[in-house]
């Protein structure tokens, strides 16, 4: 399958392969978070490499279909390929920033908009109530991806952590980062999925322009 890697709007073929110490050895890795400031590092384990230095565009996934918390998903590994024909699914590598004085969100496309003052549930393209004009409350489908490690990463003083996920996602399948704290100007929240060739990434606004809903 391809592998792509997702930074808030910003979606790039390839994932790095960091090489961590292991005893006397090395392990080479696709990895997510962070070891410091009491974060925790998601591993990704890579065998069989082909001739590739320190960037992967193409793996096979090995292991269990099952995620598991207490093993923090390092009885997976990965084996590179130098091409993928497969372009019914595809590994991301998540990245997703935190911003300071906040956390991340992972979730699934829009379920449903509601006006708690009038009491009325709306479709998911609109964001304001026609009978009062207020603000809807938007809920989210469950986070659809297969994941197989996370790590924790934070830019804060408090306790404060933010996800970062390895996963499969499927051709076509919707997915939400989103954001708080300060964001800088920059949009809070980005829609993206796979299209069996590339990660698109856009916000609501655009989804709607171009009718990608």
């Amino acid at each position: 399958m391809k592998v792509f890697t997702v930074s808030g709007r910003d979606s790039t073929p390839g994932a790095i392969v960091s090489k961590l110490p292991n005893y006397n050895n090395e392990v080479e890795a696709v990895i997510v978070g962070s070891n410091e400031n009491g974060c925790r590092l998601g591993i990704l384990k890579l065998i069989e490499q082909v001739g590739i230095q320190n960037k992967i565009y193409h793996a096979e996934i090995l292991g269990s279909s099952v995620y598991s918390k207490a093993e923090k998903g390092l009885k997976y590994s990965i084996k590179a390929q130098r091409s993928s024909k497969d372009d019914s699914k595809a590994l991301l590598v998540l990245k997703t920033p935190v911003h300071k004085g906040g956390r991340n969100f992972h979730t699934g496309d829009r379920r449903n908009c509601v006006c708690y003052q009038c009491e009325i549930e709306f479709d998911i393209l609109l964001d304001t109530c026609k009978q009062c004009g207020r603000k809807l409350k938007i809920y989210y489908q469950e986070f659809p991806l297969s994941i197989l490690t996370s790590g924790t990463i934070r830019d804060s003083k408090k306790p404060v952590f933010g996800d970062q996920y390895i996963c499969i996602v499927k051709k076509n399948q919707v997915f939400r980062t989103a954001y708080n704290g300060f964001v800088y100007g920059s949009s809070g929240c980005y829609y993206h999925w796979f299209d069996g060739n590339k990660v698109i990434c856009a916000t609501w606004e655009e989804r709607k322009r171009m009718n990608l809903i």
